[in-house]
């Protein structure tokens, strides 16, 4: 679309080396988390209610995840 090419005014500097994870190759399957309000380091999702219900809040959810890595 005649829009000028920027690929020679960018310089890339190699004179340091960074480290990069590297994970191994990725699984299938079934990763299953258990929730007990009951359990101290699941309690807090008691307090995110609305209307009386027990709501799972966003926080749950990065939880969730962090569990999983």
């Amino acid at each position: 679309r005649g829009t000028p090419s920027l690929a020679s005014h960018v310089l890339w500097d190699h004179s340091v080396e960074w480290s990069v994870a590297h994970y191994g190759a990725a699984r299938s399957g079934e990763n299953v988390i258990e929730v007990d309000l009951s359990k101290p380091e699941d309690a807090y999702i008691a307090g995110h209610n609305i209307d009386g219900r027990i709501l799972f809040p966003a926080t749950g959810y990065l939880t969730l995840v962090w569990r999983t890595v």
